[in-house]
């Protein structure tokens, strides 16, 4: 057990986020995304990215765990701190769904599910949905579901949804 009267105050509330924690996390965020290229688009075997909490995440917490243990029989360097293991964990977890499969392949399905299926209880849900957040346009729906005839794509409608919901993830990303 830590006894928490030896450690400096200010070693227990220190922040994770600090300059190379953060480069940490991008360099182990890169690497992420080539696994997760490889292994969610090229090769189609898993979705890393889909489980929880992510693959790459836990991968990047064994990383940091192993380059602690290092950097302990190094004299005179610094190891990690909870903190800065913590945001390389967070770090590499939020930015690695960025690069999975599942957002993209499941977001136009989810905004427009309500539009194109007709089950009880869903025409009520479409009333209250914004226009500005997800298409109304009913032909435009069917076709992304069922092709249109000349495969052509109406792209105006799918702009402004498709920027908003980028903001959104990028928010959430950041």
């Amino acid at each position: 057990m830590i006894n928490k009267e030896n450690i400096p105050r200010k070693q227990i509330f220190e922040t994770g986020v600090t300059a190379r924690s953060l480069i940490v996390g991008i360099f182990l965020s890169l690497l992420a995304g080539v696994w997760v290229r490889q292994s969610e688009i090229a090769v189609l075997a898993t979705q890393i990215t889909e489980s929880v909490p992510a693959i790459p995440g836990l991968a990047a917490l064994a990383v940091m765990l192993l380059l602690n243990g290092v950097l302990r029989r190094i004299p005179g360097v610094r190891i990690f701190t909870r903190g800065e293991v913590l945001v390389v964990f967070l770090f590499v977890t939020v930015s690695s769904t960025i690069m999975g499969i599942g957002i993209m392949q499941f977001l136009f399905a989810l905004m427009t599910v309500p539009f194109y299926y007709s089950s009880e209880g869903i025409p009520e849900v479409r009333d209250l949905l914004p226009k500005w957040l997800m298409p109304h346009d009913m032909v435009a729906i069917r076709h992304l579901y069922e092709r249109s005839l000349d495969g052509s794509v109406p792209w105006g409608i799918w702009w402004k949804p498709g920027l908003l919901w980028l903001t959104f993830f990028f928010a959430l990303w950041w």
